[in-house]
């Protein structure tokens, strides 16, 4: 499902972030865990030699074409997309925006959920794309 505007209030801290604002991340889980951070959105929107250590190194395994599913503010697409190849899909219009205003030149707003995604993953990792 794509989030309505209205509703984007992931995309809409991205923005807050993107433009400068203090922003504030409250996740709240199903589960009841609940979780608030500044850090997460300064990190969404961090350069590469920003990144902690273990992302910069698990990144270097990405190779051909890429898909980043639930891209965000587009950082990993971003570095990518400097080594030629990436598209960023997220279901959160503000999200999008976010990617674009910072440079990704393939960003699209797309309904998707985690079992999509794991369906994709399968299908790659299994040979069968």
């Amino acid at each position: 499902m794509v989030v309505e505007p209205r509703d984007d209030a992931y995309g809409q801290l991205l923005v807050a972030a993107l433009e400068g604002e203090d922003v504030v991340e409250i996740v709240e889980r199903q589960d009841g865990f609940i979780s608030a951070s500044a850090m997460g959105p300064k990190l969404y929107l961090a350069p590469f030699r920003r990144w902690p250590s273990h992302h910069r190194r698990a990144i270097r395994y990405a190779k051909g074409r890429v898909l980043d599913a639930g891209a965000g503010a587009g950082r990993v697409s971003l570095h990518l997309q400097e080594r030629g190849h990436d598209v960023a899909i997220d279901n959160s219009p503000g999200a999008i925006d976010v990617c674009r205003r910072r440079g990704a030149r393939d960003a699209r707003v797309l309904a998707f959920d985690a079992a999509d995604v794991m369906a994709l993953a399968r299908s790659v990792v299994g040979g069968h794309s």
